[in-house]
């Protein structure tokens, strides 16, 4: 994701009593902080991950964590799939998903045991990861693309 700066003549507008160059940053952060695979990056993401509660930095930082590469930021979910914020936990166990991390499985099919509970993308998305996690992904899409046929 480019990150575009504001221009620096840019007027100081506010929303909500936050400039909103520093809302802009503290969005973008959560998925820059990962790609750059720092100590100190990392350690920030981690601080951001550990805060507790059900803060907007910490739900960003954990959303952030869908669209990194890096598995050494993927590996700080671990301990938000006991969160007692369902949000925060489904996120971390998607993340972890994505790239291939057995550990979240629980999460997933917990997903599958209620589907009506969330938005329907969920449980598709809970379903696939645990097709992939079991090998099975390619032999199922290959099914599917037949019957599109």
């Amino acid at each position: 994701m480019p990150f575009v700066d504001m221009p620096p003549t840019m007027p100081s507008a506010t929303l909500s009593g936050v400039p909103a160059r520093a809302k802009l940053c503290a969005k973008a952060a959560p998925v820059i902080m990962p790609s750059t695979n720092t100590p100190a990056s990392l350690s920030v993401l981690e601080g951001l991950l550990n805060t507790g509660g059900y803060t907007p930095s910490r739900r960003a930082s954990v959303a952030g964590l869908l669209q990194t590469r890096n598995q050494k930021a993927v590996d700080l979910a671990m301990p938000l799939l006991e969160s007692p914020y369902e949000e925060l936990a489904i996120t971390a166990a998607l993340a972890m998903a994505r790239h291939g991390d057995a550990r979240c499985r629980k999460n997933l099919l917990g997903i599958l045991q209620s589907p009506d509970r969330h938005r329907m993308t969920i449980p598709i998305l809970a379903a696939w990861y645990l097709l992939r996690l079991d090998g099975r992904s390619k032999d199922v899409a290959n099914q599917l693309a037949g019957l599109i046929k």
